[in-house]
């Protein structure tokens, strides 16, 4: 018999109607069914799942082996059925009421072999709100190292596995957990794994919010979930004895599980058990919290709550934990640079908690929605909301906005922004006066806001969150520079972060992107230019050749609407080449954007009167800008030139 590739294992419980979806996104991978066999382990369902496989296994009977079996309480024994009679090169998890991108086997498999890789991620998305991983799948990662990276991060089994490494190891899902039986199952393959990769390029995996509310990772109480999570810290105690390593890998299970388990414990009712489950967490932490680990985690406010497991007061680690888990902002009590949050027991006396586990300054982060931005003239006015993230708004905060220009030493320059409210601002910043009186240099300027409180700061990029209506694409002004010019000025949005900046003097964003001729034609002795121009605040007013002696003629343009058009008269221009250019602004205060050259401008134009040399216009060939030449014809040497060629073809008679 034929070894497939990769033997996709899904156990099913009740998982109608997203089962169907589930069999069919397997059947129709690109990598074709001849490569691949699916076993499906029905753990006594009681929807007509069953009777979907058999439907589907009677459809492909070559693929699919179907295997019905009595209820067992969890995925763990289907899964574990699944191994046993599995004979790929590789098995892949996939739970029954998921699916997989079309190219997810494929390039799960191309992974594994280019890398020789023993476990694969695919990247996942969650469907209908469903939360899913997603720090460990920012960028593909042929070989990822389980103690630096964060693929620990995510210990669920849908993932592509090397069977051998499996079997040479005997690892399989422990059936005497409830609910969580792929940590230890996933945890000991990262551990005895030779390489890890990250397909992060492809949404793999598609994870299923069900709409009736029912998924195995949200079963469970406090007793099964505190089960796991010893179970797990004893592993990772077990197979990882240097510290360093172990204490990156337990970090997770402190961030995350335990965090759970307090909250599961604070809705237990019964007294007598709540304190039991208690006494198995306070030995967990002081078996395995160290205080290199404590320091290391985050948020903050873990160690506060891990400090009063130690201590043994549950009844003011209950209080704690639901105040922080409801995420009510906080007062601050600030006392030079550091800041200490005022959450409950915060100095109180009955208590005596010391400051440090109180000491918020190195998480405190800045929380801004930008609301507007406008540039007029010179002066660019922002409003927005600011402030330090769960803070309340004190009345001796100060916000200030910032511009640095980019990649360079330069000084930063900044205002003091207006409180418009609580957390609203509204800040005016003027580029021809906030550089200490003068205007700021050309090149790319950055903003930044900066909440101040005390002698505590907190600085953030400015931009990236913002109002859904809030314009994003590139706005070109013209600046009155106060010597009768003007300068250009273009906001913008970076990418790929989103952040507001400023280019001065065309460093990144040409005017002559902002004002461009769509036809050029000659008409009789005139030429004839449409065009577009995308100017926030000055329109086309006139078109002005440049001649090379300095002198300057000007000709009306008509602009409305974001589209000018204008005719240029070139029977009454000296001899010359005349550089053409779109004039922007006023009479008195204007800016002369030179035009490309139009290869669609072809031939040219001629003119004169009876007795005198006739005339003509033409584009100059081979220049950047679109270039006018106008000058007389030489009859005579037009004569001799006719003359010489009529000559040629007799002689060649």
């Amino acid at each position: 018999m034929r070894v497939p590739d990769i033997s996709v294992i899904i156990p099913a419980h009740n998982a109608m109607p997203y089962f169907t979806k589930c069999l069919d996104s397997v059947l129709t991978q690109s990598l074709g069914t001849e490569r691949m066999e699916l076993i499906v382990v029905d753990d006594g369902s009681t929807d007509g799942t069953g009777e979907e496989l058999d439907r589907w296994a009677a459809l492909h009977p070559d693929v699919i082996q179907p295997v019905h079996q009595e209820a067992s309480g969890g995925p763990a024994a289907p899964r574990n059925k699944g191994l046993d009679l599995a004979r790929g090169r590789y098995v892949y998890f996939v739970d029954a009421d998921d699916y997989l991108g079309r190219e997810a086997l494929e390039r799960l498999l191309r992974t594994a072999e280019t890398n020789a890789a023993d476990i694969v991620l695919g990247k996942m998305k969650g469907v209908g709100g469903r939360g899913v991983p997603e720090s460990m799948f920012r960028s593909n990662q042929p070989d990822a190292d389980l103690f630096s990276s964060r693929v620990y991060w995510t210990l669920c089994c849908l993932k592509l596995f090397r069977r051998d490494l499996l079997e040479e190891h005997s690892i399989r899902f422990p059936t005497d957990l409830s609910n969580c039986s792929d940590q230890p199952f996933t945890a000991l393959a990262y551990l005895r794994a030779r390489r890890i990769s990250v397909v992060a390029d492809y949404d793999c995996y598609f994870a299923i919010r069900r709409d009736d509310g029912k998924h195995v990772t949200r079963s469970g109480g406090t007793e099964s979930r505190l089960t796991v999570l010893e179970r797990m810290c004893a592993l990772l105690a077990s197979e990882v004895p240097a510290a360093d390593k172990r204490e990156h890998l337990l970090r997770r299970h402190f961030e995350l599980e335990l965090r759970h388990v307090m909250s599961h414990l604070s809705r237990e009712k019964n007294r007598a058990k709540k304190e039991a489950l208690f006494a198995r967490i306070v030995a967990l932490v002081r078996t395995h919290l160290t205080p290199e680990l404590a320091q290391r985690l985050h948020p903050w406010s873990l160690r506060l709550r891990y400090h009063l497991v130690e201590r043994e007061l549950l009844d003011v680690l209950m209080e704690v934990h639901l105040f922080e888990r409801s995420y009510r902002p906080f007062n601050l009590t600030v006392e030079g640079d550091r800041c200490f949050a005022n959450l409950p027991y915060f100095r109180d006396p009955d208590v005596s908690i010391a400051d440090r586990y109180f000491d918020v300054t190195d998480y405190l982060t800045v929380s801004h929605q930008l609301m507007t931005y406008t540039l007029t003239g010179s002066e660019l006015h922002l409003t927005g909301t600011a402030g330090l993230d769960r803070v309340l708004a004190p009345e001796d905060s100060t916000i200030e906005i910032a511009v640095r220009e980019r990649d360079t030493e330069a000084p930063e320059y900044s205002v003091t922004a207006s409180h418009t409210d609580e957390r609203g601002f509204e800040a005016r910043l003027n580029i021809l006066d906030v550089a200490d009186g003068r205007p700021l240099p050309d090149g790319i300027w950055d903003l930044y806001l900066r909440v101040r409180r005390g002698g505590f700061t907190r600085t953030a990029r400015l931009g990236s969150q913002r109002t859904s209506e809030l314009r994003t694409t590139t706005a070109l002004h013209l600046a009155d520079d106060g010597n009768a010019g003007l300068q250009a000025v273009a906001t913008y949005f970076t990418v790929p972060y989103g952040n507001l900046s400023v280019d001065i003097g065309e460093s990144k964003h040409s005017l002559s992107d902002a004002v461009r001729l769509d036809r050029a034609v000659w008409d009789g002795t005139s030429l004839a230019v449409d065009g577009r121009f995308d100017l926030v605040d000055h329109n086309p007013v006139a078109v002005a050749l440049h001649a090379e002696d300095g002198i300057i003629r000007t000709m009306p343009i008509v602009s409305d609407s974001g589209r000018f058009t204008a005719r240029l008269d070139v029977d009454d221009l000296p001899e010359g080449e005349w550089t053409v250019h779109i004039r922007v602004g006023t009479t008195d205060t204007y800016r002369d954007i030179p035009v490309p050259s139009q290869p669609s401008l072809t031939g040219g134009v001629r003119w004169g009167k009876p007795f005198q040399w006739p005339r003509y216009a033409r584009q100059v060939p081979d220049s950047a800008s679109l270039a006018i030449r106008v000058g007389r014809i030489n009859l005579v040497w037009r004569a001799r030139r006719a003359g010489s060629r009529v000559l040629q073809r007799l002689s060649g008679v």
